[in-house]
């Protein structure tokens, strides 16, 4: 299937336009949102407007969607994983969602995702001007990130992981990236407090279970542990998988392949705020999982295991 369809950007292109037709119909009609449950103030937000209104919904979550896949191919494009036109990135994303039953019951994440892809474009920008008003703008969006979901936290340390990758980094760098989320705190925290309504703030952030997989007594079906354990290995054959492909490449490229297999294990570090529940958790990995295995499927080499290893990941996401 890979050689087939990264033979032709057309036959991608097919794909991506009827994915993308139908993850708009089952917005419009076969899907909602999760109504927020204490913290999420933000998405608290995004719930109420959203939902107040079907076509407002819809237009929205339309936006969000088709922002993170536009993303999604900046990203790839901008940083030369490919020589010749490619849709895959788009393409697994969107397969992804679907297969994992994403659009039935939408989580914050379809905003996160969006988010997340802001953050690795600021990254490369950063790369070449090293201006640290872009780290201050990154820990913005790490701010507004953990206002949709608590989870977002973990992009701080990618943030600065990443800088150990892809430059000297510095005291100022890490305080930069740490006053844009300081930023977002006393704005939220300003506001609530100018309309009496801390309280009500302090009350949403005790709700918060960070570090539920070490508070909460971990109990899965073993049709969960399957799915789990898919994950694990997944997760250990692409982070295999993407070494070995930049091994052989300049030292630019294995820094930029590097950094995504950083997001890969800092947004599979979730897991320790999100609980164990491997119906959530699969979902933060699909952003590297869909860059990732677009990247893969660039190389002959092994093809093969590659599609064994997506067929087995897809039914882990659908199980």
């Amino acid at each position: 299937m890979f050689r087939l369809i990264n033979q032709k950007s057309a036959i991608q292109w097919i794909i991506l336009i009827l994915l993308w037709g139908l993850a708009e119909y089952r917005i419009i009609c076969d899907s909602s949102l999760i109504a927020p449950d204490g913290f999420p103030l933000l998405y608290n937000y995004l719930y109420s407007f959203t939902t107040q209104n079907k076509i407002v919904y819809a237009i929205v979550l339309s936006i969000t969607l088709i922002l993170t896949i536009v993303g999604l191919q900046l990203y790839f494009s901008k940083n030369k994983f490919s020589n010749k036109i490619t849709y895959l990135p788009s393409v697994f994303y969107l397969f992804f969602l679907h297969i994992s039953g994403a659009f039935k019951l939408l989580s914050p994440l379809i905003f996160s995702n969006l988010l997340i892809i802001n953050i690795l474009l600021i990254s490369n920008v950063y790369k070449r001007g090293e201006k640290n008003h872009y780290l201050l703008l990154s820990g913005i969006i790490i701010g507004l990130a953990v206002l949709i979901d608590p989870a977002m936290l973990v992009l701080f340390i990618f943030v600065i992981v990443s800088l150990l990758v892809n430059s000297v980094i510095s005291f100022k760098q890490i305080m930069s990236t740490l006053l844009g989320t300081i930023i977002v705190a006393i704005y939220t925290v300003s506001i609530f407090y100018f309309t009496d309504q801390l309280p009500e703030m302090v009350e949403s952030f005790k709700a918060i279970e960070l570090f539920a997989l070490f508070t909460e007594p971990i109990l899965l079906t073993y049709q969960k542990w399957i799915k789990l354990g898919i994950i694990i290995l997944l997760t250990i054959y692409i982070l295999a998988k993407s070494t070995l492909i930049a091994q052989n490449k300049v030292i630019e490229f294995r820094k930029k392949v590097f950094t995504l297999t950083i997001l890969l294990v800092v947004l599979f570090s979730s897991i320790s705020i999100t609980g164990l529940d491997p119906v959530i958790f699969s979902r933060y990995l699909i952003i590297p999982f869909a860059l990732l295995f677009a990247l893969a499927a660039q190389y002959r080499k092994n093809w093969i295991v590659n599609e064994i290893f997506f067929v087995i990941f897809c039914v882990g996401l659908w199980l």
